[in-house]
C-alpha cells in the first residue's frame, strides 16, 4: 500500500520517535506497522500517515475547496470562536459527520 511505502520511507531517513511526534501515535506502535503487527486502529495510523507524510488533500464542505489535511486537523483540533463565524462553522461541522474528522461525532472518527 502507498501509505506503508511512505512510511517505511519516512522511518529510514528519520528516528521512530520523531515520527511518533509528527504522526501522534508511539515509537512502539509505529514498530508494531512497520513489522505489520499492530493490533489496533490501522486506518488511523493511515490517516495521519497521509495527512502528514504523503501531503494529501481533502475537499471541505464548510470552506468549499480543496485544504491540505494538515489544514484540515489544525481546524479539527481548533477551539471555537465566538469571534470568528467560519471558525465557529468549522468547528460545529468537524463534530457532526464531516466526512474527513477524525474527532468524536465526525463522520470518520474510527470508533
Amino acid at each position: 500500500m502507498p501509505w506503508q511505502e511512505a512510511l517505511r520511507n519516512a522511518a529510514s531517513t528519520h528516528s521512530l520517535s520523531q515520527l511518533g511526534a509528527l504522526l501522534g501515535y508511539s515509537k512502539t506502535t509505529l514498530s508494531q506497522v512497520l513489522n505489520e503487527k499492530y493490533p489496533g486502529d490501522l486506518a488511523g495510523v493511515e490517516a495521519a500517515v497521509r495527512c502528514h507524510l504523503m501531503n494529501e488533500t481533502v475537499v471541505c464542505p464548510v470552506i468549499g475547496a480543496e485544504i491540505p489535511a494538515t489544514v484540515c486537523e489544525q481546524h479539527q483540533n481548533a477551539k471555537p470562536s465566538t469571534s470568528s463565524p467560519m471558525r465557529m462553522r468549522l468547528y460545529a461541522a468537524c463534530r457532526n459527520g464531516c466526512p474527513h474528522s477524525r474527532i468524536a461525532g465526525g463522520a470518520n472518527n474510527g470508533n
